[in-house]
């Protein structure tokens, strides 16, 4: 096995070919196919371990899921870092969360790594505030309550298509025109509708088609036919009401 020494630690060359991903990779977010894709040309003269690495822990990945997935894809060989046996899975926490938060992650992303971190700690036994889960997180302070919310109202499978970049494409029933976001506040809105005005596509980034854009226009307009009728009724009430005053 060839080794190479760096920067106070030792760099171990392995193949990638069975190596598994450590749970804690999991706190953060996958990276979009479209940036992987270019990622991924980086590495196509190989694997430079005078500028990258991966870091695993007791023979698992936690730093380095997405260089790894393209030496495998590649067929290449790559540099690891293995981490003392003897930190806890808290320390190990805490060098994984310090890496990726240097990387670029949008503002919902980052609250629902706060959300995740703050449930991880909560499920451990080991709690700690929102506040501190956010501050963690690089999140506004509020974002994990938020998280919280738009959780109950889509489910978890959907909140981390969120984490990993993805949005959420939904179609307004009134104008038929779809749109897409990952934005907290304005999911919440959509979500927590009650005037049945909008119709939301739960599938992530899949095309909205003409025959559902067209049922969204007629629920919206069967409501709305539901409405005036309601109305006319009560108009009629209160015209019948005054005649009979009479």
């Amino acid at each position: 096995m060839e080794t190479y020494q760096t920067k106070g630690y030792q760099l171990v060359e392995l193949d990638p070919t069975h190596l598994e991903i450590h749970e804690l990779a999991g706190n953060n977010p996958m990276m979009p196919e479209d940036q992987y894709i270019e990622f991924s040309k980086k590495f196509e003269n190989g694997f430079d371990k005078s500028v990258s690495h991966i870091v695993m822990y007791k023979g698992k990945v936690v730093d380095g899921r997405h260089r790894t997935r393209v030496c495998k894809e590649l067929g290449i060989k790559l540099w690891a870092r293995n981490l003392p046996g003897t930190m806890s899975l808290q320390e190990v926490e805490e060098f994984v969360d310090n890496t990726e938060n240097r990387r670029h992650q949008t503002a919902t992303q980052r609250a629902i790594g706060a959300y995740k971190y703050y449930n991880s700690r909560m499920q451990a036994g080991k709690p700690v505030s929102q506040e501190y889960a956010s501050t963690k997180k690089l999140s506004n302070r509020r974002n994990v309550a938020r998280v919280a919310q738009l959780a109950d109202l889509i489910g978890n499978e959907l909140i981390d298509k969120l984490h990993n970049g993805e949005k959420l494409r939904i179609v307004n029933s009134q104008t038929g025109m779809p749109t897409q976001t990952d934005a907290l506040l304005t999911l919440i809105n959509y979500f927590t509708n009650r005037n049945a005005e909008l119709v939301v596509k739960t599938v992530v980034n899949t095309v909205l088609t003409d025959s559902e854009v067209e049922l969204a226009k007629a629920k919206f307009a069967e409501l709305q036919l539901e409405c005036n009728m309601l109305v006319m009724k009560q108009i009629g009430l209160l015209i019948e009401s005054t005649y009979n005053e009479r």
